[in-house]
């Protein structure tokens, strides 16, 4: 049954309203009248924006529309292969085709587009050529002209989108100010809200990368995670307000929520951890693991790692602490080329090392079970010296041999000299506060040389004295026969 069929008479009436695409739903506002009326049992006044939504609401709900008996405005390249319901949506379509548009001027400009989707007040406005876009939401898509295979869902979602493609924007004005951006995903209210022509973005969680204009290659996950960001490229920040101040700053990658929170134009940084790295504006290339790791710190080419590790170090470069709450005790502004390794805050860790100086000092007995060995080549060394052994034997009878224990673990006994008096004797090694090991070993083994000198000439005085004995004993003997042979001639 079809109410067109009734007579030609009504079925004119009603194209005064709309006509149909007799291949589609395509609904399109005839004459600008305010008083329309159709012969049937229903007859009143009522003004044209009523009767449009009336009307396509009547004829959806009861399909008593016979498409093949009505001529639709569609000129002769027209596919008709459109769906258009709303006043003036898809007005202009010309050879353009297996597009849907649903609401006031949706799809207003469309031409020669194919395989659109807009759903809205003013959805996909301005598109003329652009394909394959499914745009959801009052005024989604409004400024898009020629991009093509773009998913905007939401109010304003992807505005000011004129020629960007293969976007996805979700969300109450995602992608509000993307012009010609490609290969974007906002997801959120306001996420990549900003974005002008930034590429390859994934945005999600409100706010999200708000303010990115040009930046590309840029991953933030969270709400407000990278959301001041405008120019930076390559970055990654993982959380809920992770480097939401990061402006400028480039191949960062910050995971937990705060993480890198005040970083502006700091590159090449990895902070891992609730608020990892959160004071950190400027400074690049540090590497930050654990939750508040460092937490004041600003410098650059840092590696903190555990709960709380560098928590005293607000400046300084190339430093590396390692364990939870490790670092120097008090806030340190200077700290540069240091190595602390402990469980605790403390100035006396239980690896402590100086780069800068190629140092390191264990707070702690140091076991070696397959040996322990010091790089000796000749080709390492120079300024070569020989000593007098016998003087360094001297020296070392005037050092003062004690048994001692260190402060720190008294229960451990030691026998040896300290370093003060082994440096003023024989003024080798860095200082008068520490001891080498190669040096006490030279010293030794100068001093054993010495002595086995001195042993050796006292064997041999002592086998020469033994043989100047022997001769002695031979002649006293000799001696002693002759005189038995002299008594015995007086006896007789």
């Amino acid at each position: 049954m079809s109410l067109m069929n009734e007579n030609e008479e009504q079925k004119q009436q009603f194209n005064l309203g709309y006509n149909i695409d007799h291949k589609s739903t395509k609904f399109i506002n005839k004459k600008p009248n305010n008083m329309i009326s159709i012969k049937s049992n229903f007859k009143k006044k009522i003004s044209s924006s009523s009767w449009y939504r009336l009307s396509a609401f009547f004829i959806l709900l009861t399909g008593l529309v016979n498409m093949d008996s009505v001529n639709a405005q569609c000129n002769s390249d027209c596919t008709g292969t459109n769906t258009f319901v709303g006043t003036d949506a898809g007005v202009n379509i010309s050879s353009g085709g297996k597009n849907s548009f649903l609401g006031l001027n949706a799809g207003y400009n469309t031409g020669t587009a194919y395989f659109n989707s807009f759903f809205g007040d003013h959805a996909g406005y301005t598109n003329t050529t652009g394909y394959a876009n499914s745009f959801f939401g009052r005024e989604a898509g409004y400024s898009n002209t020629s991009g093509d295979d773009n998913s905007f869902f939401g109010h304003r979602c992807g505005y000011s989108n004129t020629s960007g493609g293969h976007n996805s924007f979700f969300g109450d004005f995602a992608g509000n100010n993307n012009t010609s951006g490609n290969q974007n995903s906002f997801f959120g209210g306001n996420a990549g809200e900003n974005n002008t022509y930034g590429s390859l973005n994934s945005f999600f969680g409100q706010g999200a990368g708000k303010d990115n204009t040009i930046g590309s290659r840029n991953a933030f996950f969270g709400s407000q995670a990278g959301q001041n960001c405008t120019t930076a490229d390559n970055n990654a920040f993982f959380g809920s307000g992770t480097g939401i101040n990061n402006s400028t700053g480039a191949n960062n990658s910050f995971v937990g929520a705060q993480a890198g929170q005040n970083s502006t134009t700091g590159e090449s940084n990895t902070f891992v951890g609730h608020r990892a790295g959160t004071s950190n504006m400027a400074g690049n290339y540090n590497s930050y693991f654990g939750q508040k790791s460092g937490l004041f710190s600003s410098g650059s080419s840092n590696l903190f790692l555990g709960y709380d590790s560098g928590l005293n170090v607000t400046a300084g470069d190339r430093n590396v602490i390692i364990g939870a709450t490790a670092g120097p005790s008090a806030n340190n502004s200077q700290l540069e080329d240091r190595l602390f390794i402990d469980v605790t805050t403390t100035d006396e860790p239980l690896i402590y090392g100086e780069f800068d100086n190629d140092f390191v000092k264990i707070n702690g007995t140091f076991e070696v079970t397959a040996g322990l060995s010091n790089p000796s080549s000749r080709a390492l060394k120079n300024q070569f010296t020989s000593l007098d052994p016998s003087v360094v034997l001297s020296k070392l009878t005037e050092l003062n041999i004690q048994q001692w224990t260190y402060k720190l673990r008294p229960e451990e006994k030691h026998v040896g000299p300290v370093a003060e008096e082994f440096y003023a004797l024989f003024g080798l090694g860095e200082g008068d506060d520490r001891i080498s090991t190669i040096d006490t070993d030279g010293v030794m083994m100068i001093a054993i040389q010495e002595l086995k000198r001195e042993n050796d000439n006292l064997k041999a005085a002592g086998q020469k004295m033994k043989e100047d004995n022997e001769s002695i004993r031979e002649e006293l003997k000799k001696q002693s026969d002759l005189i038995k042979i002299l008594v015995q001639k007086l006896d007789k």
